[in-house]
């Protein structure tokens, strides 16, 4: 089945309160922004999240009162939207929203535009970054006193090293960007209460033998199970 990126966005007048959005699909997106207007001091929206056969809805973060908000949905599959506390002066207080894929960053009076990535992503390169350094200082050191002895395979060796794994951060960018993806769900314990996805496989027609592999991992916790950990590979095919 071919899927394509999803853009979701809300605009609710509400004169009381309650859950006002429920199992909305932000399985794409990244980011998701809340503004309220025309809220009392008091007033409290929740955004939850669960993923993809999940029973139960995680608190995300809350809003109190006016005001807007960037919101790390990256983990979950559908959104939830629940007015806690009504507060509202007003005749109905104003909640708009979009979900977005990539986050900003605001510099002074410059809004930077940069893509969200995943822990493991970030950990990869700040690990590229940390190896650039090492070889920037080596080869400084070898210019003045020859103090430490790099020679030309190293600085070579290290580079590859570091292509290589933008290589594979790019694969998994243009497998989940790709217009004709395609997903598979894996489950443990299908059809019971302890029912959960355990991977999701991303592959493209387009990037040939490769699968973007998302891997949940859990603990029981009591009499069910709670998500610890999402891990990301590149699988050849």
């Amino acid at each position: 089945m071919t899927q394509e990126r999803a853009k979701y966005s809300i605009r609710k007048a509400l004169s009381q309160g309650g859950i006002f959005v429920d199992g909305a699909d932000i399985w794409e997106n990244n980011v998701f922004k809340i503004v309220v207007e025309n809220a009392g001091a008091s007033n409290q929206i929740q955004l939850l999240g669960k993923i993809v056969g999940e029973e139960t809805y995680h608190v995300i973060d809350t809003i109190t009162g006016n005001g807007q908000k960037q919101v790390d949905i990256q983990y979950y599959d559908l959104l939830q939207l629940n007015c806690t506390v009504y507060d509202c002066p007003s005749n109905y207080l104003k909640v708009t929203g979009s979900a977005f894929y990539g986050t900003t960053v605001n510099v002074g009076d410059v809004t930077i535009a940069e893509v969200a990535l995943d822990t493991d992503t970030m950990n990869q390169f700040q690990s590229i970054q940390d190896t650039s350094n090492v070889i920037l200082d080596d080869i400084k050191t070898n210019t003045t006193g020859l103090a430490t002895e790099v020679t030309q395979l190293d600085v070579l060796s290290a580079l590859q090293t570091i292509n290589n794994t933008q290589i594979t951060l790019n694969i998994k960018e243009q497998i989940l960007r790709a217009v004709d993806r395609e997903q598979t769900l894996s489950y443990a314990e299908f059809g019971t209460k302890n029912q959960r996805i355990t991977q999701m496989d991303y592959v493209s027609a387009s990037i040939a033998n490769k699968i973007a592999r998302k891997t949940f991992s859990y603990v029981l916790d009591g009499n069910s199970y709670r998500m610890t950990d999402i891990t990301w590979e590149i699988i050849d095919i």
